[in-house]
């Protein structure tokens, strides 16, 4: 991050950056783009509570500017909008999710973890086609399945079709998501146990 952020400011590049997914980290640490001193007056972090707190229906969100100019036209630009009103139950929410949600916030991430070790557990116990991406942060999983089909056409049509489960493709997300499916594991044990034996009896009966 340090060198992109050289990078960026030799080239007078602002950084927008999503940090929606921060709070959910495991074992490592985020890095808010906003902490790099040099960076506080040429960044923009967007933010919201919904996914940490599962409030997306709230349809709260905020955006942290340092730069006080840029801050004034994100404002006025905002103001021509309509949409500076904000949602009263969304905005109280926040407030009591930062402020009161920090327990609940570590035993979701232990859930969370618990889950994702899971899901490793079961597919290289049952030997399937399929290498689960590390996952560092938030409650998505990367599924690699370069063994499991050719093109990701087959893939994709595997797992929805066959396994009847709803995986977003990876190619919705770039090239390189070619032959990935992504798997919410933010789910209760009992959803995800289901999910990964329609995803055994789809292979089994695939070959």
């Amino acid at each position: 991050m340090a060198r992109l952020i050289e990078i960026c400011l030799a080239q007078e590049v602002l950084i927008i950056a999503d940090e929606i997914h921060a709070d959910i980290v495991y074992d490592t640490v985020h890095h808010s783009i906003g902490s790099f001193e040099k960076m506080m007056q040429y960044c923009v972090v967007l933010n919201a509570p919904s996914k940490t707190f599962n409030i997306a229906g709230l349809n709260t969100s905020y955006a942290v500017i340092p730069n006080a100019t840029l801050r004034q036209s994100y404002i006025e630009e905002q103001n021509k909008s309509g949409i500076t009103n904000g949602n009263p139950f969304g905005i109280e929410a926040l407030m009591v999710a930062y402020e009161e949600g920090a327990f609940w916030l570590e035993e979701l991430k232990h859930y969370l973890k618990d889950n994702i070790r899971y899901v490793d557990t079961f597919i290289t116990k049952e030997n399937l086609p399929i290498i689960p991406v590390k996952t560092e942060a938030t409650f998505l999983m990367w599924l690699d399945c370069h063994a499991l089909y050719e093109k990701h056409h087959d893939v994709k049509n595997f797992f929805i079709q066959e396994a009847k489960l709803g995986l977003n493709s990876g190619l919705d997300f770039g090239k390189s998501g070619d032959r990935f499916m992504r798997l919410n594991i933010a789910v209760s044990r009992e959803i995800l146990e289901e999910a990964m034996q329609r995803l055994l009896y789809a292979y089994r009966g695939r070959k």
